[in-house]
């Protein structure tokens, strides 16, 4: 008869293994936002080293670039938002009077009036369940929150000079730093083109 033993030390082993894992899972919406930061800085990072070459000041040049991008996501929506909620309205407004072609008895008014119902029927709803407007509330505002924080921390890891790096080095073993810092100033440059 043979007999199997599992020594005290392989089992603390797997319980380690479980336990990181189990940690991981825990922490994965903390890993994702860090990941997203480190990839936003990386896109930045050579347009701040390129106004450093200028002699403007790495946070000034990091802030430059955060108005700039920013702003110009706001221009393009103040740009594109108005005509396409006009155009809308004036398709509403011309499908008004004209027959649907599923029923040709219905109108777009007889349509809207029972949209109108459902959505009356649907305000009842929500206002007996409060609570379901405050969780989805709560949800918009911790997504809301986590996308403010992962620029934040893109924005500090842009400013510290070498801040990924610097991040990294905590995490990566001594013999891979090399190739593991060549491949993200690989990455840094691509991102920023």
């Amino acid at each position: 008869i043979v007999e199997h033993t599992i020594s005290f030390k392989t089992i603390w082993r797997i319980l380690a293994v479980v336990a990181a894992i189990a940690f991981l899972w825990l922490v994965r919406d903390v890993i994702i936002l860090l990941l997203m930061a480190v990839i936003i800085s990386s896109a930045i990072t050579p347009l701040v080293n390129w106004l450093e070459d200028f002699r403007v000041p790495r946070a000034l040049g990091g802030l430059i670039v955060y108005l700039l991008i920013f702003g110009g996501l706001g221009l393009l929506l103040s740009v594109l938002v108005p005509p396409l909620a006009r155009e809308m309205i004036s398709l509403v407004g011309q499908l008004r009077d004209n027959p649907l072609f599923l029923n040709n008895s219905e109108t777009i008014s007889q349509f809207f009036d029972a949209s109108q119902d459902v959505l009356q029927q649907l305000a009842v709803q929500l206002s007996q369940n409060g609570s379901s407007i405050l969780c989805g509330f709560g949800t918009v505002a911790g997504g809301l929150a986590s996308v403010v924080l992962t620029f934040v921390i893109a924005f500090y890891l842009t400013l510290e000079d070498e801040g990924i790096k610097g991040f990294l080095r905590a995490v990566i073993p001594q013999d891979k730093r090399e190739q593991v810092f060549g491949a993200i100033e690989r990455a840094q440059k691509t991102l920023g083109r």
